[in-house]
């Protein structure tokens, strides 16, 4: 990308910029168009949602929890959005692409492929008994010991591993990561595309130990629309030069790097999860639009989340306080109070206006066959 617009730095800011007024031995340069992925109207849209849902204070000294919305289609991977609830003016910084936060439960679709592809089949059942302890030596705490809740409280005893996941099991899933072991779950990740933030290796990243971005994870989720054909998310379309010609223009290039079987297995939980028995029922989309997704909300309920897809799109929303992880606790939110904020709770919703914007008058399409 940067040798078409020269070989150093300072070549590529004469070609974006034009030369220094007194640098007389310059010439040329300036006045290239460069076409991004964005589409205005929808990213104009997703900013104004936001800023309806969460309203950025007038006092820059209020701490208040704002969001970020990031969609990528699904088959090319075009960034089509990648929305911050902060006015550029408050904050340059980009909570849809730079923000790293917990994702909290909707990582477990990615330690969920891991474990198809470890052997693990969607009927296998396991112990949801809530609290429960783990042994699991130094791969959890110095003490070797790792205890996990559910996040409703007590386990309904035994579950099928698709149950546990649109139920969204914190007990089954710690299990998944010991049984499989973590760094098969890295290395998912990271071959479905989240390769910008740091993932450890260890048996809490099934249930979003390590930080990502939303644009990571939209990014990830298109698998489970296309069965497993990946397209590196990408912004800049093509650069041209005053003269019409072309100094850049994007190619891109498709991976199939899982067998398409997994995330056509994978999927199945992900559809009953924007329903009366999943966790996410305030995303359900009116209609008959195929959709999945799945619900996150990080210790002590620090970030809150909802990634979601469509045939063609899939959209990732975050909900937390921008320059900390603080607890959603006890906040308005759209004029509603909420004594604790769940990735179903606000984000969900969220998710499911900006996406009724995006459909409006579109065919939705279909997913690939199972």
């Amino acid at each position: 990308f940067d040798d078409a617009l020269g070989s150093t730095s300072e070549e590529r800011k004469v070609a974006l910029f034009g030369c220094p007024a007194d640098d007389t031995s310059c010439t040329g340069g300036g006045g290239l168009e460069i076409h991004t992925t964005i589409d205005l109207e929808l990213q104009q849209a997703a900013t104004d949602l936001l800023n309806s849902w969460l309203p950025t204070p007038e006092d820059p000294d209020v701490q208040a929890p704002t969001g970020a919305i990031a969609m990528v289609d699904n088959w090319s991977g075009a960034v089509r959005v990648m929305a911050s609830g902060l006015p550029f003016g408050r904050e340059q910084f980009d909570l849809a692409v730079q923000g790293r936060r917990n994702p909290g439960s909707s990582f477990k679709p990615i330690a969920l492929v891991a474990a198809l592809e470890a052997g693990q089949t969607l009927g296998s059942y396991w112990d949801s008994s809530s609290p429960k302890t783990f042994e699991c030596e130094d791969l959890c705490f110095p003490d070797g010991i790792w205890e996990v809740s559910n996040a409703g409280g007590g386990g309904a005893g035994l579950l099928r591993l698709d149950q546990a996941t649109y139920r969204s099991v914190n007990v089954v899933y710690a299990g998944v990561a010991l049984e499989i072991g973590a760094d098969k779950i890295v290395d998912v990740a990271q071959r479905m595309g989240i390769t910008s933030s740091e993932l450890t290796a260890v048996p809490s990243i099934a249930l979003g130990g390590s930080a990502v971005s939303p644009l990571e994870m939209a990014s990830a989720y298109t698998h489970f629309a296309t069965n497993g054909e990946w397209t590196p998310s990408y912004l800049v379309e093509r650069i041209e030069r005053t003269d019409g010609s072309i100094a850049y223009a994007h190619e891109s290039a498709v991976r199939q790097s899982f067998d398409p079987a997994l995330f056509a297995a994978a999927r199945q939980p992900m559809l009953r999860v924007p329903t009366s028995s999943g966790t996410a029922v305030r995303a359900d989309l009116d209609g008959d639009i195929p959709q999945g997704g799945k619900t996150g909300t990080h210790q002590e309920y620090r970030d809150a989340w909802y990634v979601g897809y469509v045939p063609n799109y899939s959209t990732a929303v975050w909900v937390g306080y921008p320059d900390e992880q603080r607890e959603l606790r006890d906040v308005v939110i759209n004029g509603e109070r909420y004594s604790r904020v769940f990735g179903g709770s606000v984000p969900a919703p969220i998710w499911k206006d900006f996406m009724e914007i995006v459909l409006a008058g579109e065919d939705p399409g279909e997913f690939p066959p199972d």
